[in-house]
């Protein structure tokens, strides 16, 4: 589990994750290799905005959308910022995921919260290699 990694843009390792980032090395450390897109993407925090949701929306394709009561641990959950899907986060159980705050890097929270809970697109398990 990687709470308390810092955040970090384009960040892939333990020194410091975004937040696909983050899911790229929690699957990693799960032994499953997913792309990196860390050089086709630009600032997060950018306003460019689409193009970080292309490479996350491209890369459902690795995965199934699954019912929220049926989301379990290392689940992606894919959020709305701005309007547009291009936030992830873990699935880390009921109501609660494990996310980056790009001040306090990965921690716990709710997806249910005022923050999350109006954002949230889907839920989503790897499917493997298409």
């Amino acid at each position: 589990m990687l709470i308390g990694t810092p955040y970090l843009d384009h960040g892939r390792t333990r020194e410091g994750v975004d937040c696909y980032g983050h899911v790229f090395l929690e699957y990693q450390e799960a032994g499953i290799d997913l792309p990196s897109f860390s050089s086709q993407y630009p600032d997060p925090l950018s306003k460019d905005r689409e193009t970080i949701a292309g490479l996350i929306c491209g890369n459902i394709l690795l995965f199934n959308e699954v019912h929220e009561e049926d989301a379990e641990p290392l689940d992606v959950i894919l959020f709305k910022v701005f309007g547009v899907p291009s936030h992830v986060a873990i699935f880390d159980k009921p109501n609660w995921m494990r996310n980056v705050d790009t001040n306090a890097g990965v921690v716990r929270e709710r997806y249910d919260s005022p923050r999350w809970g109006s954002r949230i697109v889907g839920f989503y398990r790897y499917a493997g290699e298409s």
